[in-house]
């Protein structure tokens, strides 16, 4: 029926990375998305589709720069 319609196919994968992408969004650490997602490696990282909208949240929560290494 999807594709009948003309949509385009949806797979469980799909879903996958767009849940993984969701909780990235939401400002879920990776180490957690990681867990939840069962991962062994960090190839959920290839799922980070908008990182032009992510990168953002992360770098907000980086440590301060310290200039006394």
């Amino acid at each position: 029926i999807w594709i009948a319609n003309g949509l385009p196919r949806i797979t469980g994968h799909s879903f996958r990375i767009g849940g993984t992408t969701e909780l990235l969004v939401a400002g879920v650490p990776p180490d957690v998305v990681k867990a939840l997602g069962r991962w062994s490696s960090d190839a959920f990282l290839v799922y980070w589709r908008s990182l032009s909208e992510l990168a953002p949240l992360y770098v907000a929560n980086l440590p301060p720069h310290s200039s006394t290494i």
